[in-house]
């Protein structure tokens, strides 16, 4: 987000800036839960473990950035030899390297890359409900 942007969303009264807060939160929650769902098809099952790991979790607000919005897709929990399964995504997604210094593709190779096609457009998409929720502002005569 550029500075002059920021600023001015900050000028906004408090009610249009909540609207447009709500909106992208609207519209990238359902497209983490579609990219989810999307790395659920992807993911490579051994024991099911891994997929069933995949979470969304909101972004938490912070005291420098107490109007950060957003969620994001993680491999969440540990295995049972007490892995994190979000290193284990992230060696089937690139590959890893063996003792001998041998780099190792899995078939599953680029498997996440791949589910981030569900994401493209996210901007465009966030524009489009912004805009309603003005129109339903404006009708509503808020």
């Amino acid at each position: 987000m550029s500075e002059s942007w920021s600023y001015e969303f900050y000028k906004l009264p408090n009610e249009l800036k909540a609207a447009a807060i709500s909106t992208v939160k609207e519209v990238l929650l359902k497209r983490a839960n579609a990219f989810a769902e999307e790395l659920k098809r992807r993911c490579p099952v051994n024991t099911g473990g891994l997929r069933n790991s995949i979470k969304v979790k909101e972004v938490k607000p912070s005291r420098r950035h107490p109007d950060r919005v957003g969620y994001e897709v993680v491999f969440d929990g540990y295995d049972k030899h007490n892995r994190p399964y979000q290193v284990i995504a992230n060696s089937l997604n690139f590959g890893y390297t063996m003792n001998n210094g041998k780099m190792v593709r899995t078939s599953s190779y680029r498997f996440m890359a791949e589910a981030h096609a569900v994401l493209r457009g996210i901007d465009k998409e966030i524009d489009a409900e912004w805009e309603r929720t003005l129109e339903r502002m404006s009708q509503n005569g808020n």
